[in-house]
């Protein structure tokens, strides 16, 4: 009888496919990128100077309130970051501030509470202006938009696997412009119409949020 030979690294090859075959299911299982969804309520308070000259003498005009704000926010998540794109609304007595932006945010790995820092970059602009003032205005022939850049930061609270409740302030810097309006009247109120307009301050609003990580 003739007897079968076997080479002696045939059941070490063996054995490395099958650690490899094994591993691969865990490791996809275990991908770092997913999907996230935010909401937001909380409080605002806005103060925004626009400064002009009244011959060789500045002057300024300030715009300021506080009231009620909301957020949504919606992105990718990669390990500890993640990359999205947020709107924000906050109601004041006399107006509203929006923001659109672009956002980066970077958490600690730290278990079921995390701390976060978050980066906004986008455009704002005013709305639910009071133009009772100027004669023959209404609204939305103001417009007043710029940019806006963003500072966030706040802890995170995991409830679930995909669950998470945080609360933060952020801290927004506005630079917005009033375009010109074409009508008759030069000087309603304190608005100068018949010229554009220039202003920069702040918004600060507190946060509690509820997202989804997918």
């Amino acid at each position: 009888m003739k007897r079968s030979s076997t080479s002696p690294a045939l059941p070490g090859l063996m054995l490395l496919v099958t650690l490899l075959g094994g591993a691969l299911p865990s490791s996809a299982a275990a991908s770092p990128v997913g999907m996230y969804l935010d909401g937001e309520i909380g409080y605002g308070y806005a103060n925004l100077r626009q400064f002009r000259h009244t011959n060789f003498l500045p002057e300024i005009v300030a715009l300021e309130g506080s009231g009620y704000t909301g957020a949504a926010a919606a992105g990718v998540t990669i390990s500890i970051g993640s990359v999205g794109a947020r709107f924000s609304h906050a109601r004041y007595d006399d107006f509203a501030i929006n923001i659109a932006s672009v956002e980066g945010e970077i958490r600690a790995p730290t278990g079921p509470v995390q701390p976060y820092i978050r980066l906004m970059a986008g455009v704002g602009w005013l709305g639910g202006l009071d133009v009772t003032a100027i004669p023959n205005a209404v609204a939305g022939e103001m417009d007043v938009y710029g940019w806006a850049l963003g500072l966030g930061a706040g802890l995170d609270f995991g409830l679930a696997d995909r669950v998470v409740i945080g609360a933060g302030a952020e801290v927004s810097l506005l630079n917005l412009t009033r375009q010109e309006i074409g009508l008759a009247c030069t000087g309603c109120g304190s608005v100068e119409v018949g010229e554009d307009g220039d202003a920069l301050g702040l918004q600060v609003r507190a946060i509690l949020r509820i997202g989804l990580r997918l």
